[in-house]
């Protein structure tokens, strides 16, 4: 495990997650849709996606913060577990999280960009080259390989693991 994902653990296991990460512990419990996360709740594809994400503070944060949004997203429609939108909410959380911790803006931008986008690249072998265009100019340039990054973390970070994110295959 990563530095990230072994404090969390610890601070889960000592009762500390909820006044340091409270968004994160409001995870533990977070039902997923089993069709595409059999390995438990959302805490812990949290934890699963952190293992996999690629070293570095904004890597690090995204994966961290990517589902923070799935604790107020979630509900069962016709008995199927959804979490509509729960990327724009996870954005917002990751924003306010790296304030608390007095982040630098840049950081912070870059972070909800990256974590506002993370679900963005598995339609990307659907899209065709306009597509993939507008996705590269919506996200920019220099955080493309990050939302990659983060989105095949997340794909490598679930049972069943998927392999629909470019360069995956």
């Amino acid at each position: 495990l990563g530095k990230l994902a072994q404090a969390v653990k610890f601070f889960e296991s000592t009762g500390l997650l909820k006044y340091i990460f409270p968004e994160i512990q409001a995870l533990k419990g977070v039902k997923q849709n089993e069709k595409f996360h059999s390995e438990g709740d959302a805490l812990r594809h949290t934890l699963m996606v952190l293992k996999n994400a690629p070293s570095g503070i904004e890597s690090q944060l995204s994966a961290l913060l990517h589902d923070a949004g799935k604790a107020s997203t979630t509900e069962l429609i016709d008995g199927t577990v959804h979490s509509y939108g729960h990327e724009k909410v996870s954005g917002e959380i990751a924003e306010a999280v790296m304030r608390r911790l007095k982040f630098d803006l840049p950081t912070i931008r870059k972070v909800r960009t990256i974590v506002e986008n993370h679900m963005r690249p598995h339609a990307l072998s659907d899209a065709g080259t306009s597509g993939i265009r507008k996705f590269i100019r919506e996200v920019g340039d220099e955080l493309v390989d990050a939302v990659l990054d983060l989105a095949r973390a997340d794909e490598l970070g679930k049972i069943p693991q998927g392999s629909n994110i470019p360069g995956l295959k």
